[in-house]
């Protein structure tokens, strides 16, 4: 079983993601989230999601 990586990622309905962020640390993954939707959810049609994702096996 490969590495877990939480992704974050900032998009819009108007276009292509604005920010991509991953981490190991679920911890730090979810204080990156809340941080991001006090900083850009005023942002017009703004979509913060963070998901859990299989990481890259060497």
């Amino acid at each position: 079983m490969g590495d877990r990586r939480y992704r974050l990622a900032l998009t819009t309905t108007a276009g292509p993601t604005v920010m991509d962020g991953r981490w190991s640390n679920l911890a730090t993954a979810e204080r990156k989230y809340l941080s991001w939707i006090g900083s850009y959810s005023i942002m017009p049609s703004a979509r913060i999601a963070l998901a859990e994702q299989a990481g890259e096996q060497s």
